[in-house]
């Protein structure tokens, strides 16, 4: 059976509709630059929580923990690092890289959460993002979380798993 937005709660599907908005815009630009900002954006409505902290650590950890809770395959953790170092180069500098690498990681892991989580939202209808997101929080969403990362021995899936060992209970 497949998951329908209707079948989200009302959060979900507002979450999932915007993020769809900014993956559009992202598909029409012509900088690549504009498109990372843009995919950034959309991941950034699927998983976060406001006036969350350790925000950082909670982005990739949320998709691979709605990757490993929906059975699916995940974009290496550090390939989503990179592409957030250079979305902040971006933001902050007005420049990009001429490798479009990064944007492709970007718009596919946003592509991917979309589906995710309304799989994931569609599987409790009663709970709403922020709660649906929260649960992936917990010590068995978190330990699911590590133990995928501990397959990658690159440094920034080991601080992954140190900054949620580190997170508050």
């Amino acid at each position: 059976m497949h998951a329908t937005l209707a079948d989200c709660h009302a959060s979900v599907q507002e979450a999932v509709k915007r993020a769809l908005e900014w993956i559009g815009r992202g598909l029409c630009r012509r900088w690549p630059g504009d498109a990372l900002r843009d995919y950034s954006t959309a991941l950034d409505i699927l998983l976060t929580i406001p006036n969350e902290v350790n925000r950082r650590v909670l982005l990739p950890y949320r998709m691979l923990a709605l990757a490993t809770l929906n059975e699916q395959s995940m974009i290496h953790p550090a390939a989503v690092c990179q592409a957030y170092e250079r979305r902040s180069v971006v933001v902050h500098e007005g420049r990009v890289d001429a490798e479009a690498q990064p944007t492709t990681h970007m718009r596919s892991a946003a592509r991917d959460c979309v589906g995710w989580l309304a799989k994931f939202a569609s599987s409790a209808p009663s709970e709403d993002h922020a709660t649906l997101l929260t649960a992936l929080d917990t010590p068995n969403g978190r330990a699911a979380a590590i133990n995928w990362l501990e397959r990658f021995p690159d440094p920034w899936s080991q601080h992954l798993v140190r900054g949620i060992t580190n997170l508050r209970k």
